[in-house]
């Protein structure tokens, strides 16, 4: 990971760590966010944990309330997700977290006034409107922005200098983009580059 990659990922992690925020992946929850990490290549993960809120858990989230305890996730995203000052998004139409507390505040209030006998699906659909009322939806940016060709936002092939890596029974992780591959598969490893990122590597053998 770039000097450039590892200052974002550590913004985010500052920012939102132990956060409370509104969750949404085809249902919505109000949540906290903890253990946000970044490790090789492009990926970020973080567990959330649902917090007890009236009229939430509608959408794909709707489930009998007897003997339901709080719903946790480990949550993960690639070289296209996005951050703000108050939003992490997925990136490629998964999951959003909203942090800011009027929007928090407003979602659950809001959720509060659902009837008991409300449809989880209408009630998705709701607060979706909402967000957007509130302006949830505000300018982000690329956490790993060399990672992504500007214009088509396809993955951004490497361009840098060959990399030594160490080879364990034939098996290699790719220091560029994290992947582990074997050495014999033509598909991912062509003699130079990983085929996959197109970091070229120097292979040093165990």
């Amino acid at each position: 990971m770039n000097p450039k990659h590892a200052n974002n990922c550590e913004e985010l992690r500052s920012r939102f760590e132990g956060r409370e925020a509104i969750y949404v992946e085809k249902g919505v929850l109000q949540v906290r966010v903890n253990n946000i990490s970044s490790g090789r290549g492009f990926v970020i993960r973080a567990d959330v944990e649902e917090i007890a809120t009236a009229g939430l858990g509608v959408g794909m989230f709707h489930r009998p309330p007897l003997g339901a305890g709080p719903l946790r996730r480990s949550i993960a995203a690639g070289y296209l997700t996005t951050f703000s000052a108050q939003s992490w998004q997925m990136g490629y139409g998964g999951w959003s977290l909203y942090f800011s507390p009027e929007i928090v505040q407003a979602v659950a209030g809001f959720a509060a006034r659902f009837p008991e006998n409300a449809d989880p699906n209408e009630g998705y659909k709701e607060v979706c409107r909402l967000l957007m009322e509130l302006n949830a939806y505000e300018p982000t940016r690329l956490v790993f922005s060399d990672a992504v060709c500007p214009g088509s936002g396809k993955f951004r092939m490497s361009d840098s200098p060959a990399i030594g890596v160490q080879a364990s029974s034939g098996w290699v992780v790719c220091p560029y983009c994290g992947k582990r591959f074997a050495l014999f598969d033509s598909r991912r490893w062509d003699g130079e580059r990983h085929t996959t990122c197109g970091q070229r590597l120097i292979i040093n053998a165990a």
